[in-house]
């Protein structure tokens, strides 16, 4: 694990450690964002470019974050072959588990009665560096 500001270009001691990665990856990469995902995205074009020839890179967070994805694979197709969820599906669904787990984790859809999820859907970006 290597911590460092997504907004920022990497640089330095930054920029030498992703050049020596097998994989780069950001879970919960727009979540986390908020609405300002131009230099964030920048970012992850120079890590693109950085990565050494088959490495990966892997961006993952919650359904609503296709738009975004669909912008990144556009401009990471320049470094490799991009992979993203099939268009029109809304991603990925993986069952929550039962027991004390799956008490906390809440739909929202009720602010009076909170319902257990019964599952998530994720959206995957995964750049093949060539």
């Amino acid at each position: 694990t290597y911590d460092f500001d997504i907004r920022e270009a990497p640089r330095g001691r930054t920029a030498e450690i992703i050049g020596r990665l097998d994989i780069a990856m950001f879970q919960n990469y727009d979540n986390e964002l908020g609405s300002d995902h131009e230099a964030a995205n920048r970012t992850v074009e120079a890590i693109a470019q950085l990565l050494a020839p088959g490495s990966k890179l892997i961006l993952s967070d919650l359904f609503y974050s296709d738009p975004n994805h669909e912008l990144l694979g556009e401009v990471l197709e320049e470094y490799g072959q991009v992979t993203r969820k099939q268009s029109g599906y809304r991603g990925v669904r993986h069952g929550v588990p039962d027991g004390f787990l799956s008490y906390y984790l809440f739909n929202g859809q009720s602010d009076e009665v909170l319902t257990a999820r019964t599952g998530h859907a994720d959206n995957f970006l995964v750049l093949d560096r060539t």
